[in-house]
């Protein structure tokens, strides 16, 4: 799932140290309604990565 709200949309960022890794994403859902993603992903649908200023509590 994919937040086109979000800086890098379709790039998902994961750092170990130092080192960081850029993996290029591509989403069956693609959204820029953080409500709605986030139900998706609670829904099971995917793997979501938003902003640290979205919530995902309902």
């Amino acid at each position: 799932m994919l937040y086109t709200l979000a800086d890098n949309w379709n790039e998902f960022s994961f750092k170990r140290k130092a080192e960081t890794v850029v993996v290029k994403a591509d989403g069956a859902i693609i959204a820029n309604d953080g409500q709605l993603i986030c139900q998706a992903a609670r829904d099971g649908l995917g793997i979501l990565a938003q902003p640290p200023t979205s919530s995902m509590t309902t």
